[in-house]
């Protein structure tokens, strides 16, 4: 068969139907609370049974601060501010095991390498954790912050590897609660109920490069090839492990900088499975995933943008420069669902910015057919690996060094934009290839397959691999 006629019958597959569009509504002023130092903002979290916000006030590298801001969502209005450490980073809840109401506010105060808890009701700080200080740089400098295990997880930044678990009976660290992800730099984590998974940076032994991966506490899912989600060696461009949040099917979004603006998608058992491009050009610092894992907020601070993803669709709806809303800041940090609205911290100035009219998004025609990746890891380079495009009919493989929407022909494909036809056979197709020992390391290859082309044609998820 001809590949136009292949072309020539395939429809395009259905985009989101989107019935409101997010808008910027306004800003909450943050400026001049706290110890008169600069009132920028990084992470925030949110109790929505009371309609707050907890928002950490850091300051900036020439001055810390060290409040907690706290917001009612209602009004939009500062109702209190909590004294803890220098430079608060992330914020936890933790809550009562049998009413499941949040009692105290956990922080990360990335100066001082301690944890300040505070209660909620009275604001009063009840507790600071000091945590270890491996290589006496005076911090160990936690960063990310979740419920979980002995009731708070804590990861570091200081290159050690780090996750401190804190038991809040005692608010003592828990010595057997710890975990290393052995010499890396640590994102937010995720404590899923079975296990913990956080996002990491490992810089190569040059320093002129680094890798961005998601670390797996399930001993038989980590150090899998999958895991590895963007490398960069010798070019001083730093690939990192930034947050990550669990969709309703178990699938993990991860946020990364450096990663040519694209959010990761990896199943449950560690495997990569699909990326989504972004406006930005930069990464993502900080999610938000909505209560029904419809849409995501994406913050990337170094370009100052945030976008709005339809995760029913995998596609970005819209993004929002930061030079042109709100006080004009720059680094958009982190962000919360809250009360209807998304509210976003602003780590280059002393705001918090809100979203209102946020859009719904419907399903698509969705995928068919089955896009399936085989490896044969060896311990030295040539690596080979393989592709199977699966499905009734006609099937054919199309392959891409990017993930830019396309045309073979009249074919309407989710990678490009040069895509490469692999092959077709009837109900399956299979190419395999083998890694030469010099080629590059951290290459982005996308496959994407057609099924029943010469009947109602549908496109197979697409999928992406790094070459290790």
């Amino acid at each position: 068969m001809k590949l136009v006629h292949i072309a020539a019958l395939f429809a395009a597959t259905s985009c989101a139907s989107l019935l409101s569009a997010q808008s910027f509504s306004h800003d909450i002023s943050l400026s001049g609370m706290g110890n008169g130092n600069p009132s920028k903002t990084f992470g925030l979290t949110t109790d929505p049974s009371f309609n707050r916000l907890y928002v950490a006030v850091s300051g900036d590298f020439m001055g810390n601060n060290n409040i907690v801001a706290e917001i009612d969502t209602t009004t939009d209005t500062v109702v209190r501010t909590i004294q803890v450490g220098n430079y608060p980073e992330d914020i936890a809840l933790i809550f009562d095991p049998v009413t499941g109401t949040a009692t105290s506010g956990a922080v990360t105060n990335s100066s001082d390498g301690t944890v300040s808890i505070w209660d909620l009701a009275s604001g009063a700080v009840t507790h600071t954790v000091q945590l270890p200080d491996p290589f006496g740089l005076g911090s160990c400098y936690p960063f990310g912050i979740t419920t979980g295990g002995p009731g708070l997880w804590v990861t570091t930044v200081d290159g050690s590897g780090a996750v401190y678990g804190i038991d809040t009976n005692t608010f003592l660290v828990d010595p057997n609660a710890e975990f290393n992800t052995s010499w890396k730099s640590n994102g937010r984590p995720l404590d899923t109920g079975s296990q913990v998974v956080v996002p990491t940076t490992a810089y190569t032994p040059t320093w002129s490069g680094s890798s961005a991966e998601l670390f797996f506490t399930d001993s038989t899912i980590a150090g899998t090839w999958s895991n590895l989600m963007a490398e960069n060696e010798g070019n001083y461009i730093f690939p990192g492990g930034q947050d990550v949040v669990e969709l309703p099917n178990g699938d993990f979004v991860v946020g990364c900088l450096s990663t040519n603006a694209r959010l990761y998608i990896i199943s449950p058992d560690g495997e990569l499975i699909r990326t989504i491009r972004l406006s930005s050009g930069g990464g993502a610092h900080g999610l938000a995933l909505s209560a029904d894992g419809s849409l995501l907020v994406a913050c990337d601070l170094p370009t100052g943008t945030i976008s709005f993803v339809d995760m029913l669709n995998f596609s970005e709806l819209a993004s929002f420069q930061s030079s042109s809303t709100g006080q004009g800041y720059q680094q958009p940090n982190d962000a919360v669902f809250c009360n209807g609205k998304v509210y976003v911290t602003c780590q280059g100035s002393e705001e918090v910015m809100v979203f209102d009219n946020l859009p719904t998004v419907n399903p698509g025609q969705g995928y068919a057919g089955e896009l399936a990746i085989g490896w044969a890891p060896s311990p030295d380079n040539p690596i080979s690996f393989g592709l199977t495009v699966t499905g009734n009919g006609i099937v054919a493989l199309f392959v891409s060094f990017d993930d830019l929407p396309s045309y073979y022909s009249t074919v309407n494909l989710e990678i490009g934009p040069s895509p490469i036809l692999a092959g077709w056979g009837r109900n399956s197709f299979s190419k395999s290839w083998t890694i030469p020992i010099n080629a590059p390391r951290g290459l982005n290859l996308f496959a994407q397959g057609v099924v029943d082309v010469i009947g109602m044609p549908v496109l197979t998820t697409p999928r992406v691999i790094v070459l290790p």
